[in-house]
């Protein structure tokens, strides 16, 4: 084991030691790193760190990377901050200089080193709350600071943290209880006795703070955050260029296959990484062995922004999680991950498949679909749900699927379907990645530029003793369950305008047809019901509001009444407030009648081919 200081350590990041190929990318929050910070400036142990010591050759040829400094939360922003990094960069000679004779590639500890790094060497980029990831506006660049006056010997309730961190906006405002010193510059202090006379210079400074912020606050006091601060920053300066917290272990082997299998194996024992990690480290090293070479830890984050670049507003709902379990879903392997499926001829079916222009139009496609219908990305990231869908469009190529056409119209209508019934029904209680699986070996059987519900349903009720279609009893259980603000009563809003496509340029939301402010308390459990549920374009809904409610319900068209199943009263006329419970009963009643006709006419579709 090599013990070693922070401050020996840190300045030799990016030159002596770097990030291999098969790590994965910097993951942690801010809360994370303050939270190493703590432990640091307490003096407790953080961990060994492993390094592949490389030399020569050897520490030419491997793919390597950069530590992040100036770290930015999410890959999608302005260009126009371009001083910041989501992505590892990548090293490079020509840009970084020759290295050095020998090379450490950190196998384990670069969370902790990259949040070392950006707490005293950069900034950490955050995004506001729902604010547009491209206006530049949206984005706050901070930094990390320590509050000298507060009491480093008492444990902050509901935190657990005894000192006082946080990441600020640099240059923050002092006051009477906060005198916030910039955690990075304790590193231009590296002979104790510079850093004693330093220390000095702080004390003066903070006694001088206090006294004009309360001219009348006791001597007592002033001494008593001036022991604090000097704790404070003893602590800072002790930990960082004094005490041992960094103890490497070294492996200095020429075996590329022995050093991944120490890298999985550290991984496994803990919750450090997920297995679509492990795969994306498998792959990013198995496709390197052979032309073409794919760096996959660039490519498949790459994919993934791309499609995250396609959805509006300020979510990221792609993940490289997601892009993996399509890959092996159109590689024909288990959707479900199991490390042991994952060897090297898997791996270089899933690099073939990859390569093909194929996998990624499907891709774009799915989300160009889910587009079109208005459905969340977020709600259909189960691979039961989102599995067949992209195979689909994978096997066929991404075929043509514009509403104009018989063929494309029936597929969209059918995926759609699929994708609401798996949702309202629960499939995924059963064995979702199972299901997926039978689902595309139905898609596979089916030579036919279609969606098989028919062959699927028939599979579900051989193998499961569950229909894909609707039931009185299902729509009944879904009534009492898919509510306002929940995902079911989403999806099932989604197959009321079934199968018509979402209008271009326009959000839709779920809204209430009465006013929860214009019904009465006796009648709340009645209230978030389907049957006072409907999807309105946004457009519509702002209308809505801004009119008096009796007065919009009665000038709406009949074509509006009749796409979301207004009922009317035994004489014709619309239902009124005093009448809210046989409004909602009439037109539960009315959707119910519409599910079944849609499974109906699903169930005489698909015969008839």
């Amino acid at each position: 084991m090599e013990p070693k200081t922070i401050s020996d350590v840190i300045p030799e990041l990016n030159s002596t030691y770097l990030i291999p190929a098969i790590q994965r990318e910097f993951v942690w929050d801010t809360d994370q790193i303050l939270d190493l910070f703590d432990s640091i400036l307490r003096d407790y142990p953080i961990g060994s760190l492993l390094l592949w010591k490389v030399r020569d050759d050897r520490a030419q040829s491997e793919i390597k990377y950069k530590f992040v400094s100036d770290y930015i939360e999410e890959p999608n922003y302005p260009r126009e901050i371009d001083d910041v990094n989501h992505h590892n960069p990548k090293w490079s000679e020509d840009l970084d200089g020759a290295l050095p004779p020998t090379t450490n590639l950190v196998i384990d500890g670069q969370q902790r080193l990259t949040a070392l790094n950006i707490g005293l060497n950069g900034s950490f980029c955050e995004r506001k709350f729902n604010a547009r990831r491209d206006e530049v506006s949206s984005w706050v660049r901070k930094k990390l600071y320590l509050n000298l006056l507060s009491n480093p010997n008492r444990i902050t309730e509901g935190i657990g943290r005894r000192y006082h961190l946080e990441f600020k906006k640099p240059h923050p405002e002092n006051d009477a209880e906060h005198y916030w010193y910039s955690v990075g510059d304790i590193l231009q202090y590296r002979d104790e006795n510079d850093f004693n006379n330093y220390l000095f210079e702080v004390e003066d400074e903070i006694e001088q703070h206090l006294i004009e912020e309360d001219p009348e606050l006791s001597a007592e006091r002033v001494r008593e955050y001036k022991k604090w601060a000097k704790q404070n920053l003893n602590s800072l300066w002790t930990n960082v260029h004094d005490r041992d917290h960094l103890n490497f272990f070294t492996d200095d082997t020429e075996d590329h296959d022995r050093i991944l299998d120490i890298f999985i194996r550290i991984n496994q024992g803990g919750t450090q990484l997920q297995h679509h990690e492990i795969l994306l480290s498998l792959a990013t090293s198995e496709w390197q062995q052979e032309e073409p070479f794919i760096v996959a830890r660039e490519a498949v984050p790459k994919l993934r922004d791309r499609l995250n670049r396609d959805v509006p507003g300020g979510n990221e709902p792609f993940t490289t999680n997601f892009v993996l379990r399509a890959l092996l879903t159109c590689s024909g392997m288990e959707v479900q991950y199991r490390l042991s499926n994952f060897s090297a001829e898997n791996l270089e079916r899933m690099k073939e498949v990859w390569l093909t222009d194929r996998f990624r139009n499907s891709l774009e496609e799915f989300v160009n679909l889910m587009r079109g219908y208005d459905i969340t990305i977020s709600h259909v990231h189960s691979p039961l749900l989102s599995a067949p869908a992209i195979y689909f469009l994978y096997k066929h190529d991404s075929p043509a699927l514009g509403w104009n056409s018989a063929q494309g119209h029936d597929a969209r209508r059918d995926v759609l379907y699929w994708l609401c019934a798996a949702k309202l029904k629960r499939l995924s209680r059963l064995s979702s990645a199972q299901i997926a699986e039978a689902v595309r070996d139905e898609i596979d059987d089916t030579d036919e530029v279609r969606f098989p519900i028919d062959r699927i349903d028939e599979r579900l009720r051989t193998s499961y003793g569950e229909s894909v279609y609707l039931s009185h009893d299902d729509i009944d259980s879904i009534f009492d369950e898919a509510t306002y603000n929940t995902q079911r009563g989403e999806f099932l809003l989604h197959l009321l305008r079934f199968p018509e496509s979402a209008d271009p340029g326009h959000s839709y939301e779920a809204d209430h047809i009465f006013p929860q402010s214009q019904v009465e308390d006796e009648y709340a459990d009645l209230m978030h019901r389907v049957g006072n549920l409907q999807f309105l374009r946004d457009d519509e809904n702002l209308s809505k509001h801004s009119s008096d409610f009796a007065n919009w319900l009665t000038s709406q068209t009949e074509e509006y009444k009749e796409r979301h199943y207004i009922p009317e009263s035994d004489d014709g006329s619309l239902y009124e407030l005093e009448n809210f419970p046989e409004f909602v009963e009439q037109r539960e009643q009315l959707i119910r009648e519409h599910l079944l006709e849609v499974c109906d006419e699903l169930r005489e579709a698909h015969d008839t081919n």
